[in-house]
């Protein structure tokens, strides 16, 4: 499965390892009576986040039940340790075919809950159009 969007679209081909194979004869009924070649499988590469999960948690919860966001970068070396943004929506309605109802809701929603609130205030001139998750490890990518 390949991310749509954030930190899986961004790194995916990373993240994404090489499915393993085993070429096999089989009789008429399944059974395996021979094994040709085996192809082991590649895992992908680790990706280590920033996120400080203690901060993480207090940002959600002052953020309960508001409109906006909240991001906290480490100043040393700008990597990212909380991010939340809300309103949220369910990512899970857009896996497959999205619903007419559900994305005419979504699109029509005055608040747009479907871009994060950092990305809807970023747009003045001199910002970036939308957060960045490049920040990992101090590594900066322009």
């Amino acid at each position: 499965m390949i991310g749509k969007a954030g930190l899986e679209r961004e790194y995916n081909d990373q993240l994404m390892g090489v499915d393993g194979q085993i070429q096999v004869v089989v009789d008429n009924h399944g059974t395996v009576r021979n094994s040709l070649g085996i192809k082991e499988a590649v895992p992908g590469k680790n990706l280590q986040l920033t996120l400080d999960l203690d901060l993480q948690v207090v940002a959600e919860l002052a953020m309960e039940d508001k409109t906006g966001a909240v991001v906290a970068l480490d100043p040393r070396n700008g990597e990212v340790l909380a991010m939340v943004s809300t309103p949220a929506y369910d990512p899970n309605k857009f896996a497959g075919r999205i619903r007419s109802a559900d994305w005419n809701e979504l699109r029509n929603n005055p608040i747009t809950p479907c871009w994060t609130a950092p990305s809807r205030r970023s747009s003045r001139r001199g910002r970036p159009s939308s957060p960045s998750w490049r920040w990992r490890a101090g590594e900066r990518r322009h």
